[in-house]
C-alpha cells in the first residue's frame, strides 16, 4: 500500500518480477531503476508523476498501456525494452530521454500531443510502428527512430532539421511530410 507515499527511490522495486499491481496516486516522482525488471506489472496509473527516472521501467515486458497525465520528462531507458506496450498518449510529456522506449516492439500507436524534443534512439527498433506525427517536436536525436522496420508514413510537423541517421533502416517509408524542415 503505497497511500501516502510521494517519491519512490532508486532501485526501490527493481527486479520484482512477482509484482503485478501498483497504486501510485499520490507518487510524484520515480527514481532511476525503481521497478526495473518487473516483468509481473501489467499496468500503471502515473497521473500525479511528473519525473520518470533512468531505467525506471526497464524491461517491464507485462505493462500493456500508460497513462502520461502529469508527467513532464521521462528519462533515458525509462522503458526500454517494455515489449508488452501497443500505445502511448503524452498528453503532457515534453522530453523523452535517450533511448527511452528503445525495442518496445509492440507500439503501433504514438501521439506527440505536448513532445518537444525526443532523445537519440528514443524509439530505436520500434518494429510496429507504422507512421508518426510529430507535430509539436521540434528535436529529434540521432537514430531516434531507426530500425522502425514497419513505418510508412511520417509526418515531421515542427522539427527544424534533422540530425544524423534519425530513420536508419526504415525501408518501408512511403510518404514523408517534411512540415517545417529548415535543414536536413
Amino acid at each position: 500500500d503505497l497511500k501516502n507515499v510521494t517519491s519512490i527511490g532508486a532501485d526501490a522495486f527493481s527486479g520484482c518480477t512477482g509484482l503485478t499491481n501498483l497504486d501510485l496516486k499520490n507518487v510524484t516522482s520515480i527514481g532511476a531503476d525503481a521497478f526495473s525488471g518487473c516483468t509481473g506489472l501489467t499496468n500503471l496509473d502515473l497521473k500525479n508523476v511528473t519525473s520518470i527516472g533512468a531505467d525506471a521501467f526497464s524491461g517491464c515486458t507485462g505493462l500493456t498501456s500508460l497513462d502520461f497525465k502529469s508527467v513532464a520528462s521521462i528519462g533515458n531507458r525509462a522503458f526500454s525494452g517494455c515489449t508488452g506496450l501497443t500505445s502511448l498518449d503524452f498528453k503532457s510529456v515534453a522530453s523523452i530521454g535517450n533511448r527511452a522506449f528503445s525495442g518496445c516492439t509492440g507500439l503501433t500507436s504514438l501521439d506527440f500531443k505536448s513532445v518537444t524534443s525526443i532523445g537519440w534512439k528514443a524509439f530505436y527498433g520500434c518494429a510496429g510502428l507504422t507512421a508518426i506525427d510529430l507535430k509539436n517536436v521540434t528535436k529529434l536525436g540521432d537514430s531516434s527512430f531507426g530500425g522502425c522496420t514497419a513505418l510508412k508514413d511520417v509526418n515531421l510537423g515542427s522539427v527544424s532539421s534533422l540530425s544524423k541517421s534519425v530513420f536508419e533502416n526504415c525501408r518501408n517509408i512511403e510518404t514523408i511530410d517534411f512540415g517545417k524542415v529548415s535543414s536536413m
